[in-house]
């Protein structure tokens, strides 16, 4: 049942890891569930429920008949996270998760059972600049929402009364929401408060159109990703190997040859070894000492992590050449740096023949 303002709708309910059918006639247990003004109540068969899941996170995917208005925006789909506690209730752990797609409802519920997982995940972590293999113990995602928020008493601020502030919460699948910003507004008004809103709303927006526009180029290339995989399957090449396969079935295999690899690469220990595994790391660190160069080139590094933030990829062999240079790193000539771009296969988003464009490495 979802109710507001007396409202009454019937819910389809797809529950994660619970049977699909009833062995019979149960006691109906019933758990409430609260996303902005809605208040939904969830009624499951006594005998669905799997004790052996009670304490573990379940995705609990809502998909109303009539899609629910949240903002000012209809959503089809509704994702919460939520505990089963030992009344075999759900316990509701955020905020919950509006979504538009099956497929965007999908990787939510993924999010949600991943943190279930006895071991952490293997996967490729980027960041402007940088790039790398990283274990994820805490798996989640992200929404920011601008909402108006009416203050029950206005607060008398610079002898002004505010009756409203413009609050942006961060939504998190797994955990409770938090408050990013507020700005206070200088108004008792309901009429001004919206066009404060308003107003807001359109300049957020017009900040995510430039940027769609400023990377439109960058997005349109091949995707790097597989470029950084080949990076760092010289040092890591049978967790990359797993990871080319990324099926939960590999988790825990996957974190045990990382957590070698890593080991024989950095000299880090990320984690304790099982005994069977000795035999495996000492292969990798006899490996890791025969080695003349480092599994990890510094200058391909740079070109791939750089390929885009430093503009690499509008460059010329000997432009590129010479920014290496000044960055420190010792390329033995432009051709040596074109025939490495060539191996990795890097996008170039240079037309052959353009004019040469100035770059500074500053």
């Amino acid at each position: 049942m979802i109710t507001k303002d007396r409202q009454f709708f019937h819910v389809a309910v797809e529950l994660r890891d619970m049977p699909e059918k009833a062995s019979g006639s149960s006691e109906m247990i019933v758990s409430t569930f609260k996303l902005a003004n809605w208040k939904i109540d969830l009624a499951v068969p006594k005998d669905q429920i799997r004790r052996e899941s009670v304490g573990m996170l379940t995705a609990v995917v809502f998909r109303p008949e009539k899609p629910i208005s949240i903002s000012g925006m209809d959503w089809p789909i509704i994702v919460f996270a939520a505990r089963l506690n030992a009344e075999l209730k759900f316990e509701q752990s955020a905020e919950g998760f509006p979504c538009r797609s099956d497929s965007e409802a999908e990787g939510i519920s993924q999010v949600i059972q991943a943190n279930n997982q006895k071991v952490p995940f293997v996967g490729l972590a980027s960041w402007p600049g940088h790039f790398t293999l990283a274990a994820v113990s805490n798996a989640d995602f992200v929404r920011e929402e601008l909402v108006l928020y009416r203050f029950h008493e206005p607060k008398m601020i610079e002898n002004r009364r505010c009756g409203y502030a413009l609050r942006m919460y961060r939504n998190f699948v797994v955990k409770p929401r938090e408050l990013a910003w507020e700005e206070l507004l200088h108004t008792t008004n309901a009429r001004s408060a919206q066009k404060a809103l308003a107003k807001k709303q359109a300049e957020l927006a017009g900040a995510i159109r430039i940027q769609r526009l400023n990377s439109r180029a960058a997005i349109s290339d091949a995707d790097l990703t597989a470029i950084k995989f080949k990076v760092l399957s010289k040092a890591y090449p049978q967790t990359v190997a797993y990871l080319s396969d990324p099926s939960s079935r590999n988790a825990d295999a996957a974190f045990a040859v990382y957590k070698q690899e890593t080991l024989a690469a950095t000299g880090r220990l990320l984690d304790t070894l099982a005994k069977d595994e000795f035999k495996a790391v000492a292969k990798l660190l006899e490996k890791a000492s025969r080695r003349k160069n480092p599994a990890l080139n510094p200058i391909e590094f740079q070109l791939v992590a750089g390929w885009r933030l430093h503009s690499y990829d509008k460059m010329t062999p000997e432009q590129r050449f010479h920014m290496l240079r000044e960055l420190g790193f010792k390329p033995s000539s432009p051709d040596a740096v074109r025939k490495m771009c060539e191996r990795l296969k890097l996008p170039s988003q240079r037309r052959p023949g353009a004019p040469k464009k100035e770059f500074s490495g500053k």
